[in-house]
């Protein structure tokens, strides 16, 4: 009968939730996800290899007349090696449960909906903060002070993030979900145990949950395990920086937007120091509001290395709120009117290097602000977000091991790819008072 009631499931999640019906189920704030379309590439090892021009043809010969032709020197092109990032999202079904789901098309939709849908928010909220912020993580602590950790409620501690390193729409929704410290300088883990992990006895090091978020104070709260080990945690985040992952995340993570638009160094294997188009930029807009004459000005240091198309600058909500009000400087609105309201959910401006779409993301560290192409940026990998088991597509429920029912997992395995760091433009230092 079991056997009867999978092959029925995966029968009707091929019809109502097929690949395309996926996209009705991504949220509004997967602005990446939805602005950057995804292609399947295919491996070489472990990595997607891709080749990028760095440098110019320069074999020119100038001048009339008999002239000694120069020799070849051809543009530089090399492989940039771009590895995907792979995740898994579990949910669970009761065996009672399925056997009314698969009563009917209609009973299954009716009965699963939901729960597709609040997987695919849940997914698409860590594929897109993996987008902005992969190998850097969602928050960094602030530097050397003893206000950082706080002990409450005996095992719990109230970390403080640094204001530059903060959005609240990174953390909605995220209690009773996991992270980890490390410290940004050499990235050494935190030594204290967390609490229990549901009812497993077992103690993790470095695993906290997330007890609540307090956006005015800007920090969160975590569990650990006892008294000793809050204060074991309190100390270390007062004692210096850390950066912070979602749980298992560090070192599994695509390269993030933040890192490709800013790079100096290493990128996709290519080295920044060696070549100019490999090298981002970064624009300190000095403490002060983000105004469009500043984002010219951030845009001119793409501009001076060759950008000339239309980008998009990504912005926190706060700094949206400063330039929607500069109204003077608009060319045209991208509006969205209803009944008795009239809004802007994105700007578009005219500057140096053509249209420059300013579009506000909830995600985006309040300080900050991202210029990249979008023309040219990808989502490279095996899959995009799929209910599919990889190498069985017709499978797409399987039996829970040691409960009374069936699980459906979301997987992906992609990686954001720009092949013009030069091109992009980390502004920073945003003062949204």
């Amino acid at each position: 009968m079991t056997s009867q009631t999978k092959a029925s499931l995966d029968g009707l999640m091929k019809d109502v939730y097929g690949e395309s019906g996926l996209e009705s189920l991504i949220p509004d704030f997967s602005i990446l996800t939805k602005l950057i379309e995804f292609s399947s590439a295919k491996k070489t090892g472990r990595d997607y290899v891709i080749a990028v021009k760095l440098t110019n043809e320069h074999g020119f010969t100038y001048g009339a007349g008999l002239q000694t032709l120069q020799a070849i020197e051809s543009a530089s092109v090399d492989d940039a090696k771009v590895r995907g990032s792979s995740f898994t999202l579990r949910a669970g079904f009761s065996y009672d449960a399925a056997a009314n789901m698969v009563s009917s098309k209609g009973s299954f939709e009716t009965a699963t909906k939901f729960k597709f849908r609040t997987m695919m928010e849940a997914a698409t909220t860590r594929l897109e903060l993996q987008m902005l912020y992969g190998e850097v993580g969602l928050a960094i602590t602030p530097a050397a002070n003893a206000a950082n950790g706080t002990v409450a409620d005996t095992n719990k501690v109230d970390v403080l993030i640094d204001p530059s390193k903060w959005s609240s729409g990174i953390w909605a929704a995220s209690e009773n979900g996991f992270v980890f410290f490390f410290a940004t300088g050499d990235g050494t883990g935190s030594g204290s145990a967390s609490a229990a992990d549901g009812n497993d006895p077992t103690n993790t090091t470095n695993k906290f949950q997330i007890v609540s978020v307090d956006t005015a104070a800007k920090s969160i709260r975590v569990a650990t395990k006892d008294a000793t080990e809050a204060a074991v945690l309190a100390a270390e985040v007062d004692g210096g920086e850390f950066n912070v992952y979602w749980f298992s995340a560090r070192g599994n993570e695509m390269t993030g937007l933040r890192t490709i638009v800013s790079n100096t160094g290493d990128l996709y294997g290519i080295s920044g120091s060696t070549f100019s188009l490999w090298q981002g930029n970064s624009f300190d807009v000095s403490a002060e509001n983000l105004t469009l004459k500043k984002i010219y000005q951030g845009a001119n240091l793409a501009v001076s290395k060759g950008l000339m198309e239309t980008v998009c600058c990504l912005v926190s909500p706060s700094s949206f709120s400063t330039l929607a009000n500069d109204e003077a400087a608009l060319r045209r609105y991208n509006t969205q009117v209803q009944t008795g309201e009239r809004g802007v959910d994105s700007i578009n401006y005219y500057g140096p290097s053509g249209k420059i779409k300013i579009i506000v993301h909830p995600m985006v560290w309040d300080q900050e602000a991202y210029i990249f192409p979008e023309s040219i940026a990808a989502r490279i990998g095996a899959t995009d977000l799929s209910f599919k088991t990889p190498g069985r597509d017709d499978e797409m429920f399987k039996h829970l091991p040691n409960e009374t029912g069936y699980e459906c997992r979301l997987y992906s395995e992609q990686a954001l790819f720009v092949p013009a760091p030069a091109k992009c433009v980390k502004l920073f230092n945003i003062s949204n008072d």
